[in-house]
């Protein structure tokens, strides 16, 4: 019953409000979740959150006719924070996109940078087609080439708390591949007799994986597939003799791009080229009480 006019509902106490991104929600915590350019805005009174960046990924180097394979490439940068105090304010967040896969022998590009509350995941290092991998959040994966007396390059490296180093490639008479690009939680797989290095694996943040590294390409992977990406989004390789396409990373993941195969004689449209690194992330999560 009201006293004197006054109903509890007006002794309820001020709380947060937010907005931006999409909204999801489990039993104890709202997400908001942006994949691509947002704000973030925060009224009425500061809110206590944990967050995640992932920057955009490196795309994978591109194979050429003088059966050089090429690594895949390193995934984006990764920031988790918990416990943190956002003040009442509006965030601009920017999302970093994936960087492109080599063609026709060349380097894959670097991926984005992801920005938000005044800190920048590192994006993520490219795949080495023609040399070794690029360093960046996560280092691109380098490569093998039989057309100068066999040389082999190594991998990039990662951004120190954000990911890790890029694997080496492999040439000797042996066999030539790729190395894998770096992930949040592994350094990227060596290149082998043939065989292209595995990507780093990611890490799982609000229960997702994310930021794992591009597989390396391969002339003669021994299962008839490309060398595996990293959990987290990371592409697989491609392999020439059994004709398999490199894997692009998966959007908003961070995960890399699979390197490619070169084939010899010819440059072979289907297995040669890299593949384009995922874009990134950042998700803000809050428990229901401090909102509801």
């Amino acid at each position: 019953m009201p006293i004197l006019g006054i109903t509890a509902s007006a002794f309820k106490l001020p709380k947060p409000v937010v907005t931006g991104g999409t909204l999801t929600s489990d039993a104890t915590y709202y997400y908001r979740t942006f994949n691509s350019d947002g704000t973030l805005g925060i009224a009425n009174l500061p809110l206590s959150c944990d967050y995640l960046m992932v920057a955009g990924a490196g795309g994978g180097g591109s194979g050429n006719t003088s059966y050089y394979n090429a690594g895949g490439g390193g995934a984006g940068g990764v920031i988790y924070s918990t416990s943190q105090t956002l003040t009442v304010s509006s965030y601009p967040i920017v999302i970093g996109a994936g960087g492109s896969g080599g063609t026709n022998g060349g380097n894959g590009t670097n991926g984005f940078d992801t920005t938000f509350n005044s800190l920048t995941a590192t994006a993520g290092g490219r795949g080495g087609s023609v040399g070794a991998g690029a360093s960046g959040g996560s280092g691109g994966g380098g490569h093998g080439d039989s057309s100068y007396g066999y040389i082999s390059s190594g991998g990039g490296t990662g951004t120190a708390g954000q990911g890790s180093n890029g694997g080496a490639g492999f040439a000797s008479g042996a066999g030539i591949s790729g190395g894998g690009g770096g992930g949040k939680s592994a350094t990227g797989g060596s290149g082998s007799n043939n065989t292209g290095g595995t990507g780093g694996a990611g890490t799982t943040y609000f229960g997702s994986p994310y930021a794992g590294g591009g597989g390396g390409g391969s002339y003669n992977n021994p299962n008839g597939q490309g060398s595996a990406g990293g959990t987290g989004g990371g592409g697989k390789g491609a392999d020439s003799i059994s004709n398999i396409t490199a894997v692009v990373g998966t959007a908003n993941t961070g995960g890399g791009g699979g390197g490619g195969s070169g084939g010899g004689g010819a440059y072979n449209s289907t297995s040669g080229p890299g593949k384009n690194g995922g874009s990134g992330v950042v998700v803000v999560r809050y428990l229901k009480t401090e909102v509801d």
